[in-house]
C-alpha cells in the first residue's frame, strides 16, 4: 500500500490500514501518514497566515506543524502505557503508527476546513471571531481522529476504552497549551515567540478582555 493507497484507507476503510499496521507495516504507514500530515498542516497554516498576512505567511505553518508533531511526539510515551491498560496488543511501533494516522484524519480534515477559514480571514478583522471560529474547526477535526485512533485500538484487542478517553483529554490539553507556548499564530508580534508564561485559558480570557489586543 503506497502513500495514495494509505490516504484512501485512512478515509474510507480504516480497518485495512490497521490491518497494514499490524502485518508489520508499521514504520511505512508512520511515514506516510507523517507526509501527509506535514503536507495538510504546511497549507492549513497559510490560511491561517492570511488573517495577518506578512511574517505570518510563514509563520504560522510552521508553528502548526511544530505544534501538532511535538505535541503528539511528548503524548507518545502515555499513549502507549494507556493503549497497555487499555488491553490492545500494539507495540511501541504500531502506536506511533496509529499516532500518526491520527494526526493524518486531523490533518486531512483541517484542510478540508482550509478554505472557510480563509474566506473568513479575508472577510472580518476579529482575531477573537477567528480564533474561535479555528477552535471550532480543530474541535471537530479532533473529534474524527480520537474516533480513528479508537477505532483502531480496538481492532488490537482494546476492551477498556476509558483509559484511551483519559489519554484524548490530555493530548487536547497539551495541543491547547502548544498554541499558546507557539503564540502568536494568528496575531502580529515583533517576536516570533513570547517569552512571558501563560495558560491557554489565562491567555483567552486575556484576549477576550482586550478584544482580541493580547497576543493571539
Amino acid at each position: 500500500m503506497g502513500f495514495r493507497g494509505s490516504i484512501e484507507s485512512l478515509l474510507k476503510k480504516p480497518e485495512r490500514l490497521v490491518c497494514e499496521i499490524s502485518r508489520g507495516r508499521a514504520g511505512a504507514t508512520a511515514s506516510f501518514m507523517g507526509l501527509a500530515a506535514l503536507i495538510c498542516l504546511a497549507a492549513y497554516g497559510l490560511t491561517a497566515g492570511m488573517f495577518s498576512w506578512g511574517d505570518q505567511l510563514w509563520a504560522a505553518p510552521l508553528k502548526i506543524m511544530l505544534g501538532v508533531f511535538f505535541s503528539a511526539l511528548i503524548c507518545l510515551p502515555s499513549l502507549f502505557i494507556f493503549s497497555c491498560l487499555s488491553g490492545s496488543e500494539a507495540g511501541l511501533a504500531e502506536t506511533g503508527a496509529i499516532l500518526a494516522g491520527t494526526l493524518g484524519l486531523l490533518a486531512l480534515l483541517l484542510l478540508g476546513f482550509a478554505p472557510v477559514s480563509w474566506i473568513f480571514a479575508q472577510s472580518t478583522d476579529s482575531i477573537v471571531f477567528m480564533g474561535l471560529l479555528h477552535l471550532f474547526v480543530w474541535g471537530i477535526a479532533f473529534r474524527y481522529a480520537m474516533g480513528f485512533l479508537h477505532r483502531a485500538f480496538g481492532l488490537l484487542n482494546s476492551s477498556r476504552k476509558h483509559h484511551l478517553v483519559i489519554w484524548s483529554v490530555v493530548f487536547a490539553l497539551v495541543l491547547l497549551q502548544m498554541s499558546t507556548t507557539l503564540r502568536p499564530i494568528l496575531g502580529t508580534s515583533d517576536r516570533f515567540l513570547q517569552t512571558e508564561k501563560k495558560s491557554f485559558f489565562t491567555h483567552w480570557g486575556d484576549c477576550l478582555k482586550t478584544g482580541g489586543k493580547a497576543t493571539k
